[in-house]
């Protein structure tokens, strides 16, 4: 394989990784709407809202065009059925509509896109070609269609993240017995023979021969095996705490027991597995433990359908009857059990336990000046200023973000952050015209410009500082790095070993660029670089990028809004994005109220006011990008 189809593999996996761990961490970098997230979306909103919303009704009409006009795999398999779909759009054809996109979400569901995806993605990694911007452009776009198709199938991030890598890693041998990540379809099953006896050498042996003549196509097409994965029955077992007795009952497909009176492992080698209690409790007293049956996919992907199915149930329990404590569900130990055998142990610890609870609490030595900073913001409860309507709206918002955070169940998050933001935006005076120039929006287009307005300020700040912890962390290690090693001077100019206390000017990184891009070597991070100069020196490029990100924020805020109103008219639809957006709106509405409490602690003035002053600070500093007066580096520590 030539030096530039590696390097292309190498900047890809790179890519893919970085893309979701961005998301885990902030909540962007990947984008999680597709033309198969669209054509499901407009199902939704004709079977749920007879297509009556008009934000929505727009959004989707622009993804369409965006899709028919840039994205390959529509172009060259699905262009006509889109352009039907787009050419009666606003007309009021609804059943004609719906019937043409339950066409195109079949043809969806089948694989056709998918499949397509990893026939184009072949093809670029394949070239012999040094890297260049249409190819990153085109697998950034490939590699994010693929992710969102994995989650239409039900994995979750954790488990997506490490597929790329995972179709490309290599075999070892441990002990004697050779162990890969590789997704070979080698069934286990046909290596044990008529006395139980698996045949380890050989199936070693075959692992080894189908490796070894492994192509790059090959390896790509190995995404297939995740993706078309036949689920399976399998059940999860839990510990329910608040629930005792010696039982066996069933309750909407969720089996209570007690060990005595039922066992779901059935072979002798593990008929102790089932006792999870005994683990770590010597003690005869037993909770009740709760089997939920599912379509089993991975053990952290079937993760959340198993708690929710089993929280439905409990929550049945709970109104009926009065309990004196608390049902919970110890989720962080739990067996998997598949045909009587345990396929899966978790031997997590559960958090609610008083000793994990004091390990992991909060060490309020560590962060003194900065509670110590809180009393500034205990002017919201003074006795003095109750009377003022915006602390009030800000106590009730910071007490609903408070619930969403304690909340279990995803629909409860997704309610209670938005009542928080809703809280805000109950203002002492109408804003709408003065911030959107129109008396004909609504308190949805309102939102979406504050959140936006103030959500850019953080996303520039984050833009440079992502880069800079990765080459802390790698100076940090660097002892234990196979990376190539930055000369002292450089080190110090770009303050990458600044003792604890020191004040972390980015300025000084951003500056510095240019002299570690010499001594790096990673594509992928080389290309960051770039990125990173151009955003911080070009204003150009800059306004561009902030434009963009605008745009797609205020998408998120329309797509949470929508979630919000099918939770609240308990409308049916696939919930394997709510997760996603759940954690979207936990920063969106966090980031607010945080805003609002530090410009009320130095500006007594009322909600209305400061939400104008947010968007006033966003034009303003678009319109000095533009002319190119603007200091990047402001207040940037």
């Amino acid at each position: 394989m030539s030096d530039n189809i590696n390097n292309r593999i190498e900047f890809w996996i790179n890519l893919w990784e970085d893309l979701i761990s961005n998301f885990l961490k902030k909540s962007y970098g990947l984008s999680l709407y597709s033309p198969h997230i669209l054509v499901e979306d407009i199902i939704t909103e004709i079977e749920e809202n007879s297509f009556q919303n008009l934000d929505n009704r727009a959004y989707f009409y622009k993804k369409l065009s965006f899709y028919i006009d840039n994205d390959i795999i529509v172009k060259n398999n699905f262009k006509s059925s889109f352009k039907i779909l787009r050419s009666i759009f606003n007309s009021e054809r609804n059943h004609y509509i719906l019937e043409t996109s339950k066409k195109i979400k079949n043809e969806f569901q089948e694989g056709l896109y998918f499949n397509s995806c990893l026939e184009i993605l072949n093809i670029e990694l394949s070239k012999d070609e040094e890297i260049s911007i249409n190819f990153i452009d085109s697998i950034n776009y490939l590699t994010q269609s693929i992710i969102v198709e994995f989650i239409k199938k039900g994995y979750v991030l954790e488990d997506i993240k490490k597929f790329a890598e995972n179709i490309f890693s290599d075999y070892k041998k441990v002990s004697g017995i050779v162990n890969t990540n590789y997704p070979h379809n080698l069934d286990e099953q046909k290596y044990i023979n008529e006395n139980g006896i698996f045949n380890q050498s050989k199936y070693d042996e075959d692992i080894i021969f189908l490796m070894d003549k492994l192509e790059t196509k090959d390896r790509i097409h190995s995404f297939l095996q995740y993706f078309y994965k036949t689920k399976e029955k399998a059940n999860y077992i839990f510990v329910v705490k608040g629930l005792k007795g010696s039982i066996n009952i069933e309750i909407g497909g969720i089996t209570l027991y007690s060990l005595e009176n039922k066992r779901f492992i059935t072979s002798e080698r593990g008929i102790n597995d089932e006792d999870i209690q005994g683990r770590n409790n010597n003690s005869s007293e037993r909770f009740i433990q709760a089997s939920v049956e599912i379509e089993y996919l991975s053990p952290k992907s079937s993760l959340i359908n198993a708690l929710t199915k089993l929280e439905n149930a409990l929550d049945l329990i709970s109104c009926h009857f009065k309990t004196k404590t608390e049902i919970e569900i110890d989720s962080s130990n739990y067996i998997i059990v598949k045909n009587g055998e345990r396929i899966f142990s978790s031997w997590g610890l559960n958090k609610r336990e008083n000793h994990i609870k004091f390990r992991d609490s909060l060490i309020l030595n560590d962060f003194e000046k900065d509670l110590n900073s809180l009393n500034d913001f205990s002017f919201l409860w003074s006795d003095k200023k109750q009377h003022k309507k915006g602390h009030s709206k800000l106590l009730n918002a910071i007490h609903w973000y408070s619930k969403a955070e304690q909340s279990i169940k995803q629909e409860d998050k997704m309610l209670n952050y938005w009542i928080a933001i809703e809280n805000l935006f109950n203002l002492e005076f109408d804003i709408l015209n003065d911030v959107l120039n129109s008396k004909k929006k609504r308190k949805i287009h309102l939102i979406q410009e504050v959140i936006s307005s103030t959500q850019i300020f953080n996303y520039i700040y984050d833009y440079g500082w992502e880069l800079y912890r990765h080459y802390e962390n790698q100076i940090a290690n660097q002892r234990f790095s196979t990376a190539k090693k930055l000369p002292d001077e450089v080190i110090l100019k770009a303050n990458l070993a600044v003792n604890a206390g020191k004040t972390i000017y980015l300025e000084k990184f951003i500056d510095s660029l240019e002299e570690i891009k010499e001594h790096e070597t990673d594509l992928f991070i080389l290309q960051k670089i770039e990125n990173l100069i151009s955003f911080y020196k070009d204003s150009k490029f800059t306004k561009k990028t902030i434009e963009m990100q605008i745009e797609l924020i205020e998408s998120d805020v329309l797509m949470i809004y929508r979630f919000r109103n099918l939770i609240v008219h308990n409308a049916h639809f696939d919930n394997a994005l709510l997760p996603y957006f759940v954690w979207k709106i936990r920063d969106y509405s966090g980031t607010l109220i945080r805003k609002l409490i530090q410009e009320l602690s130095v500006n007594d003035n009322e909600l209305s006011n400061l939400m104008i002053q947010l968007f006033l600070n966003k034009e303003h500093f678009l319109l000095e990008l533009e002319r190119g007066k603007v200091n990047m580096f402001e207040d940037k520590k």
